[in-house]
């Protein structure tokens, strides 16, 4: 069954109708989520880098402060949004941020969204190797909330790419990386996680920790004082992890 003909069919069924009386079309609709760069002030390139996924509805200003104490370690920081548009309620305001999928359970559509996200972050991170010498052999994966899921994905269906994946505030589902776990080299993996994380709760974190850790892979978890957010001793903890990955001299 191809895509289209498994949208007509799950569409029909959704809205009761016979799959012959329904057709499924599509018409192309075009964002351009941006991208920085965040240059090391004591570092010569080509840099290590941390490629930075930021969480559901959150747009790159808001990961960017919170990282902006570990540009002064030696390496780059990438920090790309998502391609999806998704409204935030912030009080009484709102605000459009990004979100790397779409999910609604595992879906096709869910799969698809995800997998043009990856595709689109690897063609970024080529590109931007290029344009702003960052180092291809020495990269990380940073994803907070939905960024970690995102970057357990990307990171494991292309482990060759990364020297480890470090997820805050998330979980790695091995299954969204659509890949035989016994060919996936074991680079390090490093969790981060608030003891009183009221979203994503920090037994589903230590459920994937311990899946991967049974799959052989270098396992770090950190649980740490605070809920859903990145807070100083998250970075602390980060840093300690990246240096020696980056090969970052102290």
């Amino acid at each position: 069954m191809n895509e289209e003909t498994a949208d007509r069919t799950s569409l029909s069924e959704r809205i009761g109708l016979s799959p012959e009386r329904v057709r499924v079309g599509s018409t192309s609709f075009v964002i351009e989520p941006r991208d920085v760069t965040l240059f090391p002030d004591r570092a010569e390139p080509p840099y290590p880098t941390v490629v930075g996924l930021h969480g559901m509805a959150m747009r790159i200003e808001i990961l960017a402060r919170w990282i902006r104490g570990m540009t002064d370690e030696g390496c780059a920081w990438l920090l790309p949004e998502g391609p999806y548009p998704l409204e935030r309620k912030m009080g009484r305001l709102r605000m459009i941020g990004h979100a790397w999928y779409l999910y609604e359970g595992d879906t096709p559509a869910f799969r698809r969204s995800l997998r043009e996200s990856e595709d689109r972050l690897l063609r970024l991170i080529d590109r931007r190797a290029t344009t702003d010498r960052l180092d291809r052999d020495r990269m990380l994966l940073l994803g907070f909330s939905q960024g970690g899921y995102f970057a357990g994905s990307v990171g494991l269906r292309h482990a060759e790419r990364f020297r480890g994946i470090a997820v805050a505030g998330g979980r790695i589902r091995i299954g969204f990386a659509d890949r035989d776990i016994r060919e996936i080299p074991r680079i390090p993996i490093l969790f981060l996680h608030g003891t009183d994380d009221d979203v994503v709760p920090i037994d589903k974190a230590r459920e994937s920790a311990a899946e991967l850790e049974e799959h052989g892979f270098p396992v770090r978890f950190e649980e740490i004082d605070g809920g859903h957010e990145w807070n100083d001793a998250m970075e602390a903890a980060f840093r300690a992890w990246a240096a020696p990955l980056l090969e970052i001299e102290g």
